[in-house]
C-alpha cells in the first residue's frame, strides 16, 4: 500500500497546480434570499445584488469575506427582482409584473421604499436611468420612458413601440440600446432623453436577451446561442463584428472587464478574450456549485451570483489547461445483469496550453473507462466512452475522477449511475396519480385511449 501511495504522489509531482486565472476569494451566504439574479457594482468598495428577496449591498473591499450593509426587501417572497440600476441615491428594481421599485438608499444599511411604478398589464424585465430619466423594458409592449424626477411618483412619458420582445436596455451616453429578443438590437438617440428617436436596428445571431456597451462595441447575450459583439461607434451603422458560440448552458447576463467578456451561462462562469472584437476566443472557465445567474465585475474583481450564494473570484490572465467534462452527471439506466451500456463524455480544454490527464479512475468497478489518460490540446475536445456492465440490479452510484494539471480542479468529479431501468420508446407508462392547480386529482389511467400532453415546469 505504501509502494501504491508513492507511485500515485510521483505521478502528480509533474502537474503540481499552478496558479488558476479564476482564484477563489470567498463566498457570502445571504439566508434570506431565495435565489440570487444579478449582481452589479456600486462603487470600488461596494456591489449590490437583486433576487428573491430584493435588493442587498454588500461591501467587499476584503474580497474574502464580503460583509452586509443592508437590504430593502418588497415584503413578499414571490416579488423577485430580476435586474436592477443602482447609482446615488436612487435604486430602481425591475419586478417583473409587480412594476419598477424606486428605492431609496441614501443609507445603504436601511434602503427604503420611494414608490412602485405598476401600471396594469405590464411585465418588466430590466431598466436603467441617467438623470431623471429612466427607460423600462416590457417586453413585447416595448419600452416605458418614465419620468422620475419625483421618486414618490414616477411618471410614464411615453412608450417606446414596435418592438419584438424588449429584454433589456442599457444607457450608453447618448444612445440607448435595446435587447429586443428575436428583434434583434435596437438603438436610438438620447438627444431629448426624454423623447428617444429610434436610428436603426440590427439583427443579431440570436433572440437578444441583454446588452452591455464598452468602448464602442456592444455585447449582447443570446441565451443558448452565446454571444454577438458589434461594432456601435458609429451608432448610425452598426455591424457584427463576430459572434460567440455557447458550449455550455445559456448566457443571459455577461460583464466586461479589462478586455475580457465574463458570462454567467447556468452552468459554469466563461471568460472570453475580445481585444480584438473580430477574433474573440475562450481563455477560461470556472465551474459553479449552484447555478451561475449574474455576473459583476469591476477590473479584475469577479462577483458570481450562484443561485443562494454569491461568489468572489480574482482573475489573473495565465497560461494554463481548463477541464471542463460534459455531460456532468449521467444515469446509465438499467437493461439486465450482464448486459452492457456505454456512454460518451466529452472531455474539453478550454484553456491556454495542454491539458494532461494522466489517470481517469473509478470508484466502482461495474463501469470500465476506455481511454483512462489523455492528453487534450488547447481549444481542442476529446472523448472517452464509459461501459456499465452490472453485475446485480441494485442501484449503484459511481465517481469518474479525472487527475489532470489542471490548477483548480483536480481531480475533477462526475457522476454516474446505474441499476434503475429507464422508459425506452414504446413502453407502457406506469400509472400515477397527480393534482392539478384546482385540486382536483388525475390518474394516467383515466386518460387511457386518449392522447396525453404533459408540462411539467416550475412555479418562478
Amino acid at each position: 500500500m505504501k509502494y501504491l501511495f508513492f507511485l500515485i504522489t510521483l505521478l502528480f509531482s509533474s502537474i503540481a497546480p499552478a496558479q488558476d486565472e479564476f482564484d477563489d476569494q470567498g463566498t457570502f451566504i445571504p439566508n434570506f434570499f431565495a435565489e440570487l439574479l444579478d449582481v452589479e457594482n456600486y462603487d470600488d468598495s461596494t456591489i449590490y445584488v437583486l433576487g428573491v428577496g430584493g435588493i442587498i449591498f454588500l461591501d467587499v473591499s476584503d474580497m474574502q469575506t464580503p460583509s452586509f450593509i443592508g437590504r430593502y426587501h418588497p415584503g413578499d417572497i414571490y416579488k423577485r427582482f430580476y435586474n436592477g440600476k443602482a447609482q446615488g441615491n436612487i435604486a430602481l428594481c425591475a419586478a417583473r409584473r409587480d412594476g419598477i421599485y424606486a428605492v431609496n438608499i441614501f443609507s445603504k444599511t436601511n434602503p427604503t421604499l420611494y414608490s412602485i411604478y405598476k401600471p396594469p398589464g405590464r411585465s418588466f424585465e430590466s431598466v436603467d436611468y441617467s438623470g431623471n430619466i429612466a427607460y423600462a423594458a416590457a417586453h413585447q409592449l416595448g419600452v416605458e420612458v418614465l419620468d422620475i424626477s419625483n421618486p414618490l411618483n414616477m411618471q410614464r412619458v411615453r412608450t417606446l413601440g414596435t418592438s419584438a420582445n424588449s429584454w433589456d436596455v442599457f444607457i450608453d451616453g447618448t444612445e440607448l440600446y435595446v435587447a429586443d429578443g428575436a428583434g434583434g438590437l435596437k438603438i436610438y438617440s438620447l438627444q431629448d432623453p426624454a423623447n428617444p428617436q429610434g436610428l436603426v436596428t440590427i439583427q443579431t445571431s440570436g433572440a437578444a436577451r441583454e446588452v452591455i456597451v464598452e468602448a464602442g462595441y456592444a455585447y449582447v447575450a443570446l441565451g443558448a446561442a452565446g454571444f454577438d459583439i458589434i461594432d456601435v461607434r458609429d451608432p448610425f451603422n452598426p455591424r457584427l463584428m463576430s459572434h460567440v458560440d455557447n458550449l455550455f448552458g445559456i448566457t443571459n447576463h455577461l460583464n466586461y472587464g479589462n478586455g475580457v467578456v465574463f458570462s454567467a451561462t447556468w452552468e459554469l462562469v466563461t471568460a472570453v478574450d475580445v481585444s480584438d472584437p473580430a477574433n474573440p476566443y475562450m481563455i477560461a472557465t470556472e465551474d459553479t456549485p449552484l447555478r451561475a445567474m449574474g455576473i459583476g465585475v469591476n477590473g479584475n474583481r469577479i462577483f458570481v451570483a450562484d443561485w443562494s450564494k454569491m461568489h468572489t473570484y480574482n482573475f489573473t490572465r495565465a497560461d494554463v489547461p481548463d477541464i471542463h467534462v460534459k455531460p456532468t452527471l449521467l444515469d446509465f439506466g438499467f437493461d439486465g445483469i450482464g448486459v452492457p451500456i456505454s456512454h460518451s463524455f466529452q472531455v474539453f480544454n478550454l484553456g491556454e496550453t495542454s491539458l494532461d490527464i494522466p489517470l481517469i479512475s473509478r470508484s466502482d468497478i461495474q463501469f470500465e473507462i476506455t481511454p483512462t489518460n489523455l492528453s487534450v490540446a488547447p481549444g481542442m475536445t476529446e472523448e472517452i466512452t464509459v461501459t456499465y456492465t452490472p453485475t446485480g440490479n441494485n442501484i449503484v452510484q459511481n465517481r469518474l475522477k479525472f487527475f489532470s494539471n489542471d490548477p483548480d480542479e483536480s481531480p475533477k468529479e462526475i457522476l454516474t449511475f446505474g441499476g434503475k431501468r429507464r422508459l425506452a420508446p414504446g413502453d407502457t407508462a406506469p400509472d400515477f396519480t397527480l393534482k392539478d392547480l384546482k385540486g382536483n386529482w388525475h390518474s394516467l389511467s383515466d386518460y387511457r385511449g386518449k392522447v396525453v400532453v404533459m408540462a411539467f415546469f416550475a412555479s418562478w
